[in-house]
């Protein structure tokens, strides 16, 4: 199991002294996130994804690019995982630059230590080496033991200069982002990149595919707002299909749902083997899909290729026949069901947009019953989602709203 239990943000764009407690007792972990516009509430979905996921973001350095719009940063994140609690400290200032620079320093030191114990074995009599002062060089094996010796004693007398900036030096669970460092304290003995690793496992975000994502790095963020967005939206598509922890409303999920049709039909038939009796799981799978439409069916055509809909007496429907209501919730359902796993954190930025009033209030109990395991954070502008839940899973950032309309 991975929850959160508290978030603590000093101070990160309109986010100023933010302090949520998600309560251990809440029953359902669902905790809306509400705020006027512009108070920040999809930018805390978005820093709490950066951070979380640090372990398993590959090429997109999601939380690189969330610190590049500010110069200090300082966040604080306790985690309930497993039998055993983790919070994570997260710092960018100009401390956490020495200690990123002096990081790199001892590693480059180890790397020329390696190359030296190497070169002085090789009995190639002419060697090449590139030297950190930009230069390259061709000689000897003494000459370019000299040269790396030379390179080893520079990076030294600049840890020197660096050490006397730093009066205590924590390497051991620490683990450095560029100019940011994340200090991990826990009652589970961890190396700290594996346990990073775990917990991006298990932390996923949904969201929609206009938003501006702080994450993504200036260039491709600028895109968004060209008068030809599409760009934009081929980062956006590239990032979801390469990053399976992200996903927008606007993908249906086609091919991972028909293959869950055709695997749900193999078990009922394995099961009509074994006891003489079909199973229900196709049956309650389809269900499930057309309850979330409303007077229509959804199922795959002949060919496997591609998803139908059909009226209720089986005309095939043009897809324009769809709300945007009714594809937010397919996607919603096939992603939650399909791609996240168990036991896990799940982001989600304004879920309630393109639903009918009764469906927003309906969401608690759908995403109970989609993904019973999971912790939800929702950012929302939904009194209807939010009364649907006890006043103190309610969170709210900022200037406090009004009540709602059905009571305070």
């Amino acid at each position: 199991m991975l929850q959160i239990r508290k978030v603590e943000i000093f101070e990160y764009r309109v986010l100023q002294n933010v302090n949520v407690e998600f309560e251990e007792d809440s029953d359902p972990q669902i905790f809306p996130i509400a705020s006027n516009n512009g108070g920040g509430k999809s930018t805390f979905i978005q820093l709490i994804f950066a951070v979380l996921t640090v372990g398993n973001q590959k090429d997109y350095n999601l939380l690189s690019n969330m610190m590049s719009h500010v110069d200090e940063f300082s966040m604080r994140i306790e985690l309930q995982y497993l039998k055993g609690s983790i919070t994570l400290l997260i710092k960018k200032n100009n401390a956490s630059k020495i200690l990123s620079l002096y990081s790199n320093k001892e590693d480059c030191i180890d790397a020329l230590k390696s190359r030296l114990k190497d070169t002085a074995t090789v009995k190639n009599p002419k060697l090449q080496y590139n030297s950190l002062d930009g230069g390259s060089y061709r000689g000897t094996r003494e000459l370019i033991c000299q040269r790396i010796r030379e390179d080893i004693r520079k990076l030294e007398e600049e840890q020197l200069i660096l050490e006397k900036k730093i009066p205590i030096l924590k390497r051991d669970r620490e683990v450095f982002v560029q100019d940011t460092i994340i200090k991990i304290e826990s009652s589970i003995i961890y190396n700290p990149e594996i346990l990073l690793y775990e917990i991006s496992q298990n932390v996923f975000m949904i969201g929609a595919p206009s938003e501006i994502y702080l994450f993504l790095n200036q260039e491709d963020r600028e895109l968004a707002l060209q008068v030809d967005n599409f760009k934009y939206y081929q980062v956006i598509c590239s990032l979801k299909n390469n990053f399976d922890n992200f996903m927008t409303y606007d993908m249906m999920g086609a091919e991972i749902l028909i293959k869950a049709i055709y695997k749900f039909q193999d078990l009922d038939f394995e099961m009509k083997m074994k006891t003489g009796k079909y199973g229900d799981h196709i049956d309650r799978l389809l269900g499930d899909l057309d309850s979330l439409l409303q007077n229509k069916r959804i199922r795959p055509n002949e060919d496997r290729s591609a998803l139908v809909f059909l009226d209720l007496q089986g005309k095939k429907l043009d897809v324009s026949c769809l709300s945007k209501g009714e594809v937010k919730q397919l996607a919603v359902y096939i992603w939650l069901k399909y791609i996240v796993s168990e036991n896990s954190i799940v982001l989600i930025d304004e879920l309630e947009t393109h639903l009918h009033p009764d469906w927003q209030s309906d969401i608690p109990k759908n995403l109970e019953k989609w993904g019973p395991s999971n912790q939800y954070i929702i950012s929302t502008h939904s009194y209807d989602l939010c009364d649907s839940l006890p006043p103190s899973n309610i969170k709210e950032l900022g200037v406090k709203l009004r009540s709602s309309k059905k009571g305070d």
